[in-house]
């Protein structure tokens, strides 16, 4: 049977990856001359599936054909947008270019810059890594005074190092500025992966090997570091369960050790670890499953689902065992364990991507963006004439921005015709340059510092149609999915524009559809079942228990609420509400659970900031709505079946333009191969 069960799997996975395959490129339909394939069918299948995962091969064939319809639909309407001229008119290929740009900018970046970042931290991510270090910190001489530079100390120790007259530990005890450093070598005692050390620490750790000393010295903000890589090991994350053997008092007694050693040879003797952890192990929350802490542990991270973290001894006990090994007796701050080693599985490969995006996302991708975009232009020919750049910079305030409406005033004119900057062979001169900048409505120049970086930044700006227009060339060359989306775009926004004239602005409510539909559709429409409600609201408990007794005695209630209700508005109308829903009301959370009849009478319920005392006077059945009445009930389906109307209406006349064929056969062959 089994066998049987493992051949009928294989033969399903053997269609999913073969036979799809194979129809990748079948024709299941033309829209005029344009082939609608199975692969193309099933990529728009998928779009569709909102991330639930389903081929259209599962489909039955009826629901294959209603995809197919709506697909074809879809082609038609575009092929009529662009008949109409729609993509040429100016303001609908402004916003069809203003998506390429967008989508060009994020598919290039994602492409260029985030993948491949992302993959070498999750490559990273396979290893915990220990590093020691020595930071060597820029310091305050003075207030107000600039910061002095420790660079030619912090040389001096490493030349030191490198030529073996000092260890680094000596490095780290001499100058570490934290004594806990100082004393431990300079290493810092926490496990590390990818993604938790400052960026650039991380990528020098990862040029060197293990005892190995970067060779420079690492400048970053805070001053220059030294740093060693003490330690790399493959990733695990491990089960453990353990039994705990502690008092109630500081130091551990003899009966505790005798015990833990008790246990411990019994451990040796085969006895069930579980079984002993239940019955003695003082941490008792473990110890109701067998001793096991429930969760995986990570040396990096801590356990995956709290991130809370355990005792280095204990850590260090745990991971020097194999799975199913039992250590021996472990002192810790809490008592003596014995552990035992449960099993041990790699990191969740999702988890960690979606946290190394999260991570990158936040920390590093902006500047990294800037950073290829700035030597991209740089590399494809921007170009700088320094005598231009000099004539701005001397005749600016470089203390000031653009915003000042005189920025530019000291450039002589007889400079403005001069070559300022080029790029893929377009020029701009300096007096280009001032009128870009000078012009209030573009405002991505706003605030320019006229600096030499912030006038170099204008350059980066001003280049970048271009460097899109050359982006979306290599793309539309070389990533069939970039095209894919391109066409999407392209085609969603002529969608929505052909659609809202034949069919959205034309979707006003039919007065005559809507009656023939309530005369001939059959349906019955009704009003809901209403209450007809009085009420008496008190502050009071003890006046709602009073006056609730009195109505029930038989004093009319209508007498009663127009003397004590202190509703506002209602006590002259002797606190009648009305007719209320009797499933969609404000006092329905009084009413739940209570039994209705004409008459009833609710005891006080705390409602509001008092107590309310509810009378129905008369239970409304429902009734058949006349047509006004029916009108919000049977609107939405009057509205579909006019949009219906509409859309058949019009790709009538388009079909007339575009032939539609659909290859039945072709649709026969893939649900014949699906059977066998």
């Amino acid at each position: 049977m089994k066998n049987i069960i493992l051949i009928i799997a294989f033969s399903i996975l053997t269609f999913s990856i073969t036979n799809a395959q194979s129809f990748e490129n079948k024709v299941l339909a033309k829209v005029g001359t344009e082939n609608v394939t199975y692969g193309r069918l099933e990529a728009a299948f998928q779009k569709n599936m909102s991330g639930e995962k389903k081929k259209l091969y599962e489909l039955d064939k009826d629901s294959l054909h209603q995809f197919l319809n709506l697909f074809i639909d879809y082609r038609l309407k575009v092929k009529d947008a662009i008949d109409r001229g729609y993509d040429k008119e100016p303001e609908v290929a402004k916003e069809i270019q203003q998506n390429n740009q967008l989508l060009t900018e994020s598919f290039y970046y994602d492409k260029k810059v985030f993948k491949p970042v992302i993959d070498k931290l999750m490559d990273r991510r396979q290893y915990y890594i220990k590093f020691a270090y020595v930071l060597f910190p820029y310091t305050q001489e003075a207030e107000g005074q600039t910061q002095s530079d420790p660079r030619d100390l912090a040389q001096s120790v490493l030349d030191s190092i490198m030529s073996k007259k000092i260890t680094f530990a000596e490095a780290a005890k001499n100058h570490a500025k934290e004594k806990t450093l100082a004393d431990n070598g300079g290493v810092v005692e926490r496990y590390l992966i990818s993604g938790t050390i400052q960026k650039p620490i991380e990528e020098a750790l990862f040029t060197i090997s293990v005892n190995q000393i970067y060779p420079t010295l690492l400048e970053t903000s805070y001053g220059y570091f030294l740093l060693k890589l003490v330690e790399k090991q493959p990733r695990k994350q491990v089960l453990v369960s353990h039994i705990l053997i502690s008092n109630k008092q500081e130091q551990l007694s003899d009966v505790e050790h005798k015990k833990a050693d008790s246990l411990l040879k019994l451990l040796r003797k085969g006895a069930s670890f579980e079984k002993l952890a239940e019955l003695n192990s003082e941490d008792h929350a473990s110890a109701i499953n067998g001793g096991s802490l429930g969760d995986y542990y990570d040396l990096a991270t801590g356990f995956v689902k709290t991130h809370s973290f355990l005792d280095m001894n204990f850590i260090e006990a745990f991971m020097k065992l194999k799975d199913g090994e039992i250590s021996d007796t472990i002192h810790t701050s809490y008592g003596i364990h014995i552990i035992k080693r449960l099993d041990s599985k790699n990191p969740d490969r999702e988890i960690d991507e979606k946290d190394i995006k999260e991570y990158y996302k936040k920390s590093g991708y902006d500047d990294d963006k800037k950073e290829y975009y700035e030597n991209f232009v740089r590399t494809n020919g921007l170009n700088i004439e320094k005598e231009s750049m000099n004539s701005i910079l001397s005749n600016v305030n470089y203390t000031k921005t653009n915003l000042d409406s005189n920025w530019a005033a000291e450039i002589p004119n007889d400079k403005l015709n001069d070559k300022l900057f080029s790029f893929q062979m377009k020029t701009w001169t300096i007096g280009d340059f001032v009128n870009l900048l000078s012009d209030k409505s573009k405002t991505e120049y706003r605030a320019t510092a006229l600096n030499r970086e912030g006038i170099q930044g204008a350059f980066y700006k001003i280049v970048k149609p271009q460097v899109i227009n050359m982006w979306q060339a290599e793309l539309e060359k070389e990533d069939p999915e970039f095209r894919n989306l391109l066409n999407e775009f392209h085609d969603g926004i002529l969608l929505f524009k052909v659609e809202a004239i034949e069919v959205w602005d034309k979707l006003q409510l039919d007065t005559a559809m809507a009656l023939d539909y309530f005369k001939t559709s059959g349906k019955k429409f009704l009003t809901n079942e209403k209450y007809d409600i009085s009420e008496i609201f008190v502050i009071q408990d003890s006046l709602a228990q009073s006056l609730y007794k009195r109505a029930k005695a038989g004093e009319d209630f209508s007498e009663l609420a127009a003397k004590f209700t202190v509703r506002q508005g209602y006590r002259e109308l002797s606190g009648y509400q009305g007719e209320l829903d009797a499933f969609d009301n404000k006092f329905s959370r009084q009413l739940k659970g209570e039994e209705i009849k004409e008459g009833t009478i609710i005891a006080p319920k705390v409602y509001q900031s008092g107590y309310t005392i509810l009378k129905i006077n008369k239970i409304i059945k429902p009734r058949e709505k006349n047509f006004e009445e029916a009108i919000p009930d049977l609107a939405p389906a009057v509205q579909q079946l006019k949009q219906r109307k509409l859309v058949n209406n019009w790709l009538k006349d388009v079909k007339v333009k575009h032939k539609v064929e659909i290859f039945e056969k072709t649709i026969n062959e893939i649900y014949a191969s699906k059977s066998k």
